[in-house]
């Protein structure tokens, strides 16, 4: 379809999306952020910037309902154009629809093979799936070790993103631990309560996009920490890491 204008309910009917320059990517926005100097002029550009961010959920929800994944979304994937206030998602390379995606699950890469890939990922795999929920209580505490180690060498850039390490004061080891417990949680959860591979599956796969999304905000968040208020802080980030969670 050759328009100027996005349709959404016409998705079917796109081929290819080009946008003029649509701004910076999150991370280097986040990065300009962190040195605006607490003033009401950039108080009130950072609110407007967290206006616009609520057009990203209602593009999450419009993938949602058209089986859209878009696979791939990260800071360095969302631009925001702050002239025209304008934000959106780029990159689109990667982009399925969540039944092409369930047909090749289980070649799918697991989560620590890329430092965007959420961590449940792991568990795709039908054969480590099995595995673990097979097993004695003694192999199913050697897989979550061997897990989380593994992650845990590659997964150093996710946690860098969601705290905006250079001007933020979180205690990166006390994130992970919050992190590894929910993953840690979620293994639980799928042994005690029996849960079918197909539903873990469900849940995982239609909240991918989410995990990105998730990853990026809590970027802008700390990055514009400065300019907002405690309470303002806190509750976004309660919100943000429930969508970048390990327990599905």
């Amino acid at each position: 379809r050759n328009t100027a204008r996005f349709h959404p309910d016409r998705l079917e009917e796109y081929s290819l999306l080009l946008l003029k320059h649509g701004g910076a990517d999150l991370y280097k926005y986040g990065d300009a952020v962190q040195t605006w100097t607490k003033n009401d002029a950039n108080i009130r550009k950072n609110e407007i910037f967290w206006l616009e961010v609520s057009r990203m959920l209602y593009g999450l929800k419009v993938f949602e309902e058209n089986d859209i994944i878009h696979l791939d979304l990260k800071p360095q994937n969302i631009v925001y154009n702050e002239e025209k206030n304008r934000i959106n998602f780029i990159d689109f390379g990667m982009l399925t629809t969540k039944t092409q995606l369930l047909n090749k699950i289980d070649r799918y890469p697991p989560g620590y093979a890329h430092w965007s890939y959420p961590f449940e990922t792991t568990m795709w795999s039908s054969k480590l799936y099995t595995e673990y929920t097979k097993s004695s209580e003694s192999v199913k505490s050697a897989v979550i070790k061997r897990l989380i180690t593994d992650i845990n060498d590659k997964c150093d850039p996710f946690f860098d993103h969601i705290t905006a390490y250079s001007v933020t004061n979180v205690d990166q080891k006390e994130l992970k631990t919050f992190f590894y417990q929910s993953f840690i949680e979620m293994f639980g959860e799928i042994s005690t309560s029996n849960i079918p591979r197909k539903t873990f599956i469900d849940k995982s796969v239609n909240t991918f996009d989410s995990y990105g999304v998730g990853m990026a905000l809590m970027y802008m968040l700390n990055s514009s920490r400065h300019l907002m208020s405690n309470k303002l802080f806190d509750g976004m980030t309660e919100l943000f890491l429930q969508m970048i969670n390990s327990n599905v």
